[in-house]
């Protein structure tokens, strides 16, 4: 964060870098991002699960940090829309600004 507000790279994606590799399904009735660790990775027991901020599910850098969490660990992460599609747009950011 910078003085005076959220820094650009938290608005535009660009914190992280990349496309999402992961997929879109269901989990538990929620619209849910999965990201899995590659298949080149050792797998580990357990899963981790992001509870989104206020950007949701569909966002870049959540979908970019559930795959970066899944190469690292070797674990499947999870990224559930908690919301109920209830999410700030970046675009709207600015005009709270």
């Amino acid at each position: 964060m910078t003085e005076g507000g959220v820094g650009i790279c938290c608005i535009t994606g660009s914190l992280h870098e990349g496309t999402p590799k992961g997929t879109e399904g269901t989990v538990g009735g929620l619209p849910t991002y999965i990201a899995k660790p590659p298949s080149s990775a050792t797998t580990k027991e357990g899963i981790i699960v992001i509870i989104p901020d206020i950007f949701g599910w569909k966002f870049g850098n959540n979908q970019l940090l559930a795959d970066e969490y899944a190469e690292r660990s070797g674990r499947t992460v999870y990224l559930p829309d908690f919301m109920n599609g209830n999410l700030l747009s970046a675009e709207s950011f600015f005009v709270l600004r």
